[in-house]
């Protein structure tokens, strides 16, 4: 008897901790749905391209200038001349990065490729230099001219394979239109993007988040006539250090000449929140080798550069967020999916007005873009 009352309360703890736990799971979900159904809504209310009822994806393994590159591809179901999207993923992550991006643009009829040219690109945060979190260095070694001549020469070689698998009447390559090409890159793909000239092969660029320092007196002859989309945040950090504020990108803008350019520029975005990737895939590969080495353990990179996401404690993403704030993201907000949702949206009007010449889209990226994005973002034309 003399137990009875510690085990009654004992009981009572564990139902009043249950109750806790079921609560809070179901704010956070009900909390998701209204963000969920809050980006939907803003997305509805935005440019509308054509969508395919169904995808086909393919993950492959090419033969480009005597190495084996992944690809990954995303095209509508159905459909014929379609156009070509290529997509240049950032620095540690493999083709498959940027999925939202890539299937949101196939669902609307153009066919997309993907590829990380280089392997040492994917592999970039199992290297010595990203264990001991010299993150600098890292992006410096990449970022060599050298690399990017590199990079655009399997970038080129790497198309000539598609035109010639289209042209020995492979299934999916017969129907892509070679003559409508645009090209479009984060993070480092996005320098590989800028680095031109742009012209020789693409018609249209997007530019999500360069690794780009501009000095005052630059500017990029490579875009005097082609249309380029820069996409950017004033919370948009440069993982590298590359970069020592995000408004360099306004600058870089600024430098570009008239004609067919735009600027999106996010308030809050972080730069994880532009790559595309599930549970913001970037920001924790570039945390994990700074973890392992102030925990003073050192177990090896993720070998196939994906970034997962991972949970745990200390450790620095290399954008001024620690591990602990990084995991609270994990599940994307109201705010994160908006960011999403504008991304999608203004990306096909893009498309649709520059690589399919429809003035539907054009007319809204000229009048009804900015009113649409109202307080989340600001919307420049040049």
């Amino acid at each position: 008897m003399l137990n009875e009352s510690p085990r009654k309360f004992s009981c009572l703890a564990l139902l009043i901790s249950a109750l806790l736990l079921s609560s809070c799971a179901e704010h956070g979900q009900a909390a998701r749905q209204a963000a969920a159904d809050q980006s939907a809504a803003l997305a509805a209310s935005g440019y509308q391209a054509a969508e395919s009822a169904s995808l086909t994806l393919a993950l492959q393994q090419w033969l480009v200038l005597g190495s084996q590159i992944q690809v990954n591809l995303a095209f509508p179901g159905s459909g014929q001349k379609l156009p070509l999207v290529i997509y240049l993923p950032g620095l540690g992550e493999t083709a498959q990065g940027g999925n939202r991006w890539r299937q949101a643009w196939a669902r609307a009829g153009y066919a997309v490729l993907s590829l990380q040219p280089l392997a040492i690109d994917a592999n970039a945060w199992s290297s010595e230099l990203a264990r001991s979190a010299d993150f600098k260095e890292l992006a410096r070694q990449h970022l060599q001219p050298a690399q990017l001549q590199a990079r655009r020469q399997m970038l080129d070689a790497a198309l000539a394979e598609a035109r010639r698998r289209g042209a020995s009447g492979d299934s999916l390559w017969s129907r892509v239109d070679f003559s409508r090409i645009a090209l479009v890159g984060y993070d480092l793909g996005a320098q590989t993007v800028l680095a031109g000239p742009l012209l020789e092969h693409f018609h249209a660029a997007i530019a999500l988040s360069p690794t780009v320092a501009v000095e005052s007196t630059e500017r990029p002859p490579h875009f005097e006539a082609g249309p380029l989309l820069l996409i950017s945040s004033r919370r948009d950090a440069d993982p590298s250090g590359r970069i020592s504020s995000a408004e360099q990108r306004v600058e870089l803008f600024d430098l570009l000449p008239a004609g067919n350019k735009y600027l999106l520029w996010f308030a809050n975005a972080s730069h994880a929140s532009l790559a595309g990737s599930p549970l913001a895939a970037v920001d924790a590969a570039a945390a994990a080798p700074a973890k392992r080495k102030a925990s003073g353990r050192d177990e090896g990179g993720d070998s196939g550069g994906h970034g997962k996401r991972r949970g745990g404690g200390g450790g620095n993403t290399g954008n001024g967020h620690s591990d602990e704030q990084s995991l609270s993201r994990s599940m994307p907000g109201a705010a994160d999916l908006e960011t999403a949702a504008i991304i999608e949206g203004v990306s096909l009007a893009f498309l649709d007005a520059h690589l399919r010449d429809r003035p539907q889209a054009l007319r809204w990226l000229q009048d009804r873009a900015a009113l649409w994005m109202q307080a989340q973002a600001d919307w420049r034309r040049r």
